[in-house]
Formats: structure tokens, sequence, C-alpha cells
């Protein structure tokens, strides 16, 4: 995939298994399982700084995901 629209992605994922995940393309998660109020405010917040600035599909042998969209409950 050669063109990295990830600079305008503006979406994250909650997984059915509670975690928050900045991008479909990282393994990166977060735990939100549990926590509320300011916690999880901090925890969503932290989980949006961590989305990437581009995308390595493009790359020759990169794997990032070991979890695709059918294994989040997308």
């Amino acid at each position: 995939m050669s063109c990295a629209f990830c600079a305008d992605c503006t979406r994250i994922r909650i997984t059915a298994d509670g975690k928050l995940k900045p991008c479909l393309h990282s393994d990166a998660e977060l735990a939100l399982r549990g926590l509320s109020g300011a916690e999880l405010e901090a925890a969503i917040r932290q989980g949006i700084l961590m989305k990437p600035a581009r995308h390595r599909m493009d790359e020759t042998g990169v794997t990032e995901t070991h979890r695709g969209m059918f294994a989040i409950g997308g």
C-alpha cells in the first residue's frame, strides 16, 4: 500500500476484550477494563497520542499486527 493515509486517520477502536487499539495496523493496545472516570479519560488520551504517524505496510517483510479486525471483535 503506497498511500500513507495515517496522518488523516481519526479512528481508534475498542476491542471486544476491553482494550483501546489506536491503529488497526499496529500491535499497540491499552487495557481499559476496570478503569473509570479520570483514569479512563487519561488512558484514552494516551491511546490517541500513541497513534503512529504512518503505517509500514509498504515495507517488505514488515508485519505490524497479529490481531486483525476479525480478532478484535469488529
